[in-house]
C-alpha cells in the first residue's frame, strides 16, 4: 500500500469530498461513451493500493473516484436493515 492514510479516510469524508482522493482514477479503460464501463473491483482495489492522498486532504476537492468508492463500499457493506 503506497499511502496508508487511505485506511483512515471515513465514509463521511468520501461523501463530503474531503478525503484527499484524486478527481478521477488513473487507469480508466472504458469506451468513449462511458469511460467507467470497464472499471471493475480489481481496478478499484489496484487504484486504492497505489493511491497517494493529495495535499488537499481534509479540504473540499470534488472527486468522482472518491464518490464511486463510497458507492461501492455502501453496495458491498452488510445492511443493517436485512
Amino acid at each position: 500500500m503506497r499511502d496508508r492514510r487511505i485506511l483512515q479516510v471515513t465514509l463521511e469524508q468520501l461523501a463530503a469530498h474531503t478525503g484527499g482522493m484524486p478527481r478521477m482514477p488513473s487507469g480508466l479503460h472504458g469506451t468513449d461513451f462511458n469511460i467507467f464501463s470497464n472499471f471493475d473491483d480489481d481496478d478499484l482495489l489496484a487504484e486504492c493500493m497505489n493511491l497517494e492522498l493529495a495535499p488537499h486532504y481534509g479540504s473540499f476537492y470534488y472527486s468522482n473516484f472518491g464518490f464511486g468508492l463510497l458507492g461501492r463500499l455502501m453496495e458491498v457493506s452488510p445492511s443493517e436493515h436485512s
